[in-house]
């Protein structure tokens, strides 16, 4: 009946230490399994599921931890040995919660609501400063684009809006299904503002038809003339039309006339090549307006 009793405690000791480090077991098996656990947690290479206590010099594996430790049952394992007047020696799971008048009660700790996402707002219409019931008045910030009369100026906004052609929506479509290079591309950060921004001015592809022109919008969306003050004035209408404050710039480009368009995103920014609130080689900048 001794040597029965005895691997009995034997038992529950090697099972518990097998989830926990126990001083005085006092057996052999119980100290070769914690042995094995700590030899296999530090073959694991150093990675995120890796946790070093500093004060033992032992490396554990987080994922050993997590799923090689058995649970413990919230039964009580006692050891007891034959009555001799002696006090038991018993391994407890902690306490369950006190129950009261036949209910147990429970701490319940509501989850932190989620962070809501920031919204931003869409970018503001420029505003109209003068009426078109007359003549020639800019409906935005003054802008006439170079039209001669009232009926190119109604033609130029009844073309200006470039937003959703063909041209548009296959840049529009390639960036957003190709974020990564975007900012590298062209200069500015990927946001839905500047997908539209570059989607518009790729509309206008290049200039460079046509002589002798002074700039007019009107004449680049029929077809007549299509230099670059032409474009310019034609981009800034569609920049317009789309609710983006766009302003003409004029200056010079490799030691010749040039005009082109700033558009305004927390900064004014050149939009001729490689975007940005500099200029780039080979230009300068004598002036800027919405009218030149």
């Amino acid at each position: 009946m001794k040597l029965k009793y005895i691997a009995k405690i034997s038992l529950v000791c090697g099972v518990m230490s097998t989830a926990v480090v126990l001083s005085g077991c006092g057996s052999s098996k119980a100290v070769q399994a914690h042995a094995a656990v700590v030899s296999r947690s530090s073959a694991v290479s150093n990675s995120s599921g890796i946790e070093s206590d500093s004060s033992s010099g032992v490396t554990v594996s987080s994922d050993l931890v997590s799923h090689a430790t058995p649970s413990v049952s919230s039964a009580v394992v006692t050891s007891s040995k034959p009555s001799t007047g002696s006090q038991s020696t018993s391994h407890q799971a902690p306490a369950l919660p006190k129950s009261t008048g036949g209910v147990t009660r429970t701490t319940s700790v509501a989850p932190r609501p989620a962070s809501r996402p920031t919204s931003t707002a869409p970018t503001p219409r420029p505003t109209s400063t003068a009426p078109v019931s007359q003549g020639v008045s800019g409906k935005y910030y003054g802008a006439t684009y170079g039209c001669d009369d009232k009926s190119q100026y109604d033609y130029v906004l009844s073309h200006a809006d470039v937003v959703g052609s063909s041209q548009y929506n296959k840049t529009y479509n390639y960036d957003t299904a190709h974020p990564d290079g975007f900012e590298q591309y062209y200069g500015v950060p990927y946001t839905e503002a500047w997908r539209q921004i570059v989607a518009i001015r790729s509309y206008f592809g290049s200039a460079g038809t046509g002589s002798g022109s002074s700039g007019s919008a009107y004449d680049y969306f029929t077809g007549s003339n299509r230099m670059c003050g032409d474009k310019a004035k034609a981009l800034e209408a569609a920049l317009h039309e789309a609710g983006y404050n766009a302003r003409l710039a004029g200056g010079t480009e490799n030691g010749g006339s040039h005009m082109w368009v700033q558009v305004y995103v927390g900064g004014w920014h050149n939009l001729d090549g490689h975007i940005s609130t500099s200029l780039n080689a080979g230009y300068s900048l004598s002036s800027t307006g919405y009218n030149l």
